[in-house]
């Protein structure tokens, strides 16, 4: 009787580890069977970032206090970002017409002068086009998430080493800020009297998306070139350890992220964030969206 009973423990037992095989198997398959990157009708192309973990914000010496305390988060969910930041042609295919300060850059530049209630119609209206809610734009933990792809450094090529306030060689790779922004087309902005810059030049602005070297995850100018409105209100970070945060639900800001082409070294920091009314527009602003999975 009790070898019987064994007996029978034992194919219980292996029955089960057959389950979780065949279930981790199927979950492995459904993952491989995800497409790593997509395109929608308008080309607005996206890559997947996976599920995962980091630390939001920064206790380096070149951290603000609105980056603090550090704080864990879990990002439950996988999503797709845009490869790039939202173009001038995109915009314009949604909403038929062109805000942008500067056209002359081309129409695979970032769209700019937007505001963030600007953003919320073209997502109603992509949306709409698409047949459902499908677009929206990212969380500030999503953000962060997606810019970091898995480094811990003030940047995904390392930390910030100041040669000048706008001379920091490792960024030249991977971001138009202000040292290397300079442009040839007209409409520019005069950057003559700005210091330190890594390159001498009189106009700058923006430049064409995916010029620079993508992070990890695949996505290009997460930091530089345009700034980037998130969802989220400006507002602290809550310390400890939370899972898929969203921003206060009052506020009069909300956020932007990642620096550009305007901005000093010290903005193209994954963890630099500032507030800003949700109604103003500028040349230096414009997004990135979120498609939900």
């Amino acid at each position: 009787m009790i070898g019987n009973l064994i007996s029978r423990c034992r194919r219980g037992i292996a029955a089960g580890w057959t389950g979780l095989l065949l279930a981790g198997g199927l979950a492995a398959q459904e993952e491989a069977s995800t497409p790593a990157e997509w395109s929608n009708r308008i080309g607005m192309e996206f890559v997947r970032v996976p599920v995962g973990e980091f630390r939001m914000g920064s206790e380096s010496g070149l951290a603000d206090d609105d980056e603090k305390p550090v704080t864990r988060v879990k990002i439950s969910r996988a999503f797709y970002l845009g490869k790039y930041e939202v173009t001038q042609s995109q915009w314009e295919a949604v909403m038929g017409s062109n805000p942008s300060d500067f056209k002359n850059c081309g129409r695979d530049c970032p769209v700019e002068s937007v505001s963030w209630d600007d953003v919320q119609q073209f997502v109603r209206k992509l949306n709409g086009m698409e047949g459902g809610a499908k677009y929206r734009l990212p969380t500030e933990a999503e953000w962060e998430y997606a810019a970091r792809a898995g480094t811990r450094t003030d940047t995904p090529a390392g930390d910030l080493d100041l040669v000048g306030i706008n001379n920091v060689p490792m960024l030249d790779r991977i971001a138009w800020y202000g040292g290397n922004s300079g442009v040839r087309y007209d409409g520019g902005v005069d950057c003559s009297d700005w210091n330190e810059k890594q390159y001498p030049s009189t106009w700058c602005g923006t430049h064409p998306v995916g010029e620079k070297a993508a992070n990890d995850f695949g996505l290009h100018d997460m930091l530089g070139n345009a700034w980037e409105w998130v969802e989220d209100r400006y507002g602290k970070y809550p310390g400890g350890s939370v899972t898929d945060p969203k921003g206060p639900a009052t506020g009069s800001l909300r956020v932007r992220r990642g620096g550009g082409w305007s901005h000093d070294a010290l903005g193209s920091r994954s963890e630099y964030r500032a507030g800003v009314v949700p109604g103003n527009r500028y040349h230096y602003l414009g997004f990135r969206l979120l498609r939900v999975e």
